[in-house]
């Protein structure tokens, strides 16, 4: 569930991460989860799982520009 979406952010409600007290996250939040194991992405709802792809994808792009 989307709580905030803008286009630099989209926050959602905490559903999926029981291990955070956090009632909502950031998809920037959601990816230092998955990286630092406290969020497993088989848990992440299709549309986390869709905007984390997303802000991946955005951030290479990103990275390739700049090289």
């Amino acid at each position: 569930m989307v709580l905030q979406d803008s286009s630099s952010q989209k926050t959602f409600k905490n559903t999926f991460a029981p291990n955070i007290e956090n009632e909502t996250l950031s998809v920037h939040e959601v990816i230092m989860g998955l990286r630092s194991t406290m969020i497993h992405s088989a848990d992440l709802p299709k549309d986390v799982q869709d905007a984390v792809v997303k802000e991946l994808d955005r951030l290479s792009e990103i990275k390739e520009q700049s090289s």
